[in-house]
């Protein structure tokens, strides 16, 4: 079945944007090489398709080597999407490094001390670990980590 959309040229950059964001988030930890979602880039390509065969005020869609691309949009060069990217980039690189190391710490701590604590206490200690560096980096960012090597 063939579904269609009736959308304002704006809904349409709008919906532009949502396929380039939601393409680029399923692919950005892919291998190069592999495409994790071949569904989303086939999606994506049909949009731009649509937007350079409509004549999307706005947006202007190249084909070349094989594939659609956007070179300028009102939303998905550098005035929308690439601060969004950017914010989820920086959002979740400071949760994955709180997670990464407060990890760290409840094991080693953990290791070096002589209690036999259950699964629960040893999660309910990660996520103090976990919400404290939270904390740091909302307060200070990286100002104050410091990076240590073994036996330094």
């Amino acid at each position: 079945m063939v579904h269609k959309l009736h959308l304002t040229d704006e809904e349409y950059k709008q919906l532009a944007l949502a396929c380039y964001l939601g393409n680029w988030i399923a692919n950005a930890q892919a291998i190069p090489g592999e495409e994790p979602y071949p569904g989303l880039e086939k999606v994506l390509q049909k949009v731009y398709k649509q937007a350079q065969e409509n004549h999307i005020e706005g947006m202007k869609i190249v084909y070349e080597y094989g594939e659609y691309s956007c070179r300028e949009h009102d939303g998905l060069d550098n005035s929308i999407a690439y601060p969004i990217i950017e914010d989820y980039d920086e959002q979740s690189m400071f949760e994955n490094l709180a997670h990464y190391l407060s990890r760290r710490d409840a094991h080693n701590e953990l290791e070096h001390s002589k209690k036999n604590l259950n699964e629960l206490d040893e999660l309910n200690l990660e996520t103090k670990k976990y919400n404290e560096y939270i904390e740091e980096f909302s307060k200070h960012g990286l100002g104050r980590l410091v990076a240590k090597t073994e036996g330094r």
